[in-house]
């Protein structure tokens, strides 16, 4: 399993109380495709076939007010 997690942020300050952060994070950045369970089941008729893959990428953005 390969997967990739990154986040950057940056802080600014509005007063001498109140700051803002803005948050970039990404889950899977590379897009590596995992996969999950394999079926060891021999009476089915997908047996020995990848039944499920875990996540894509996913990309989120942030805004936090720091008091």
């Amino acid at each position: 399993m390969q997967r990739w997690d990154t986040g950057l942020y940056k802080r600014f300050l509005v007063s001498e109380r109140l700051g803002l952060q803005v948050r970039a994070e990404a889950f899977n950045v590379f897009n590596h495709t995992n996969y999950g369970a394999v079926n060891t089941n021999f009476q089915s008729s997908v047996f020995g076939e990848v039944v499920s893959a875990r996540d894509p990428r996913i990309l989120q953005l942030g805004l936090k007010a720091l008091f």
